[in-house]
């Protein structure tokens, strides 16, 4: 009996041992941690906050949610939103009735089949160098008509340097059964076609991104304007508006890069861009740009200005997406936290994927503390056994080994 109860406690030493290392093990090569709070519901949610992101992988795979209560540690499945900018268009089937000219330029009409809402007209115009300022009206009767749009301008332009074009008539959701396009032109203007339709943008929530140093060059030999913006921190930009303060006419090649990674050579260190627009910088349209870019802190901005003087420029306007995660939690009883900053990990595969109809589109918010620095954290991220994912089960192998060898041995007495 005595030498049963030896190996019973044996046992459970080593199994004890096995989940106490099994435990660690999900929270150790995690750098950085948040605690959660105020989590009392099975579906939460909060925000990602913007230092976090110059200290996880690009793709976020090293995001988890650890919940501890005394030995036991459970992990919970989340998904996140990116809340970016979606974009919905849903195009109306119309009719063009007329093409008229008038004391001070010509008039087209235009009649939708459908009692739809409409917000935007592109219009398709064969004239390869205009610039015109246009008048949208509508009615319902043909007869009494309200302004939609005045004094907006459309242009095209084609020469050996620039090749641009801005024919679109974005306005407040309207609708009526008739809308009359004014062109200030003294010639017809060759109108081939129109596509009308409504522009919906959901799910955008972004912020403004901090700002801690701006350096703009104008360059004589390269007939450019360079601008190099640095953030606080990394981030996932979204958006940049580059606000032009001169009360000139000008369209001017623009070309934005971020930097991805940088190398350091004999004399100073350099970075990589990747590309993330590359269009036009116009007095006639919004000067925003918007795009899906990676987690970066440093920006380029390059204008040509060809023979022209260099613009004016106010100051330019970052934005970042805000991310959501939420969190299927299924105990309060637990310590829940946010571990998060390690270059090793792969991204988790939960059910919640395969079942994004059943998460609630809100759900109440859990409160992120502030970060702190992972207490369970072993070794340095740069130690040798850290980059050896088993190193923890081979401890719990060579103390299972030692232990079998004295169980064996107390069999033997």
């Amino acid at each position: 009996m005595m030498l049963k109860q030896k190996i019973r406690t044996l046992a459970i030493i080593v199994f004890t041992l096995a989940l106490s290392f099994s435990a660690k093990a999900q929270l150790n090569t995690y750098h950085y941690k948040r605690n959660l709070k105020g989590v009392s519901e099975k579906w939460q949610s909060f925000a990602l906050p913007s230092e976090l992101f110059g200290k996880v992988q690009g793709d976020l795979s090293d995001l988890r949610i650890y919940g501890i209560k005394e030995k036991d540690t459970i992990e919970v499945p989340f998904f996140i939103k990116d809340n970016a900018e979606k974009k919905t268009e849903k195009e109306v089937n119309y009719k063009f009735i007329n093409q008229v000219a008038g004391k001070d330029g010509h008039f087209i009409t235009l009649v939708p089949e459908t009692n739809s809402t409409i917000n935007k007209i592109d219009l398709q115009i064969g004239d390869e160098n205009f610039d015109w300022i246009v008048k949208l009206e509508g009615s319902n009767d043909n007869a009494n008509w309200y302004t939609l749009l005045d004094k907006y301008r459309i242009t095209a332009i084609k020469n050996q340097s620039i090749s641009y074009r801005f024919t679109t008539l974005n306005f407040n959701d309207a609708q009526y059964k008739y809308y009359r396009i004014f062109f200030n032109s003294k010639e017809q203007p060759k109108f081939e076609s129109a596509k009308i339709s409504q522009l919906q943008t959901l799910n955008e929530k972004s912020v403004n991104s901090k700002i801690t140093s701006f350096k703009l060059v104008n360059d004589p030999k390269t007939k450019s304007t360079t601008i190099d913006v640095t953030l606080r921190n990394a981030v996932p930009i979204v958006k940049i508006a580059v606000n032009v303060s001169s009360d000139i006419d000008y369209y001017r090649p623009i070309k934005i890069e971020c930097v991805t990674d940088s190398f350091k050579t004999s004399n100073k260190l350099r970075y990589n861009y990747a590309l993330l627009h590359e269009g036009f910088l116009t007095s006639v349209e919004k000067p925003e740009f918007s795009f899906k870019g990676p987690f970066t802190d440093k920006i380029k901005i390059t204008i040509e200005n060809y023979d022209n003087q260099p613009l004016s420029i106010k100051n330019i306007e970052v934005k970042e997406a805000q991310y959501e995660l939420t969190a299927r939690f299924g105990n309060a009883d637990y310590q829940y936290a946010l571990y998060y900053g390690n270059n090793k990990a792969n991204a988790p595969i939960y059910d919640l994927e395969n079942f994004n109809n059943k998460i609630p589109l809100t759900a109440v918010q859990a409160t992120l503390e502030n970060e702190k620095k992972n207490p369970d954290l072993l070794i340095k991220a740069d130690s040798s056994l850290v980059k050896n994912p088993y190193w923890l089960w081979a401890l719990v192998a060579i103390a299972v080994a030692i232990l079998g060898y004295f169980a064996v041995k107390m069999l033997r007495e």
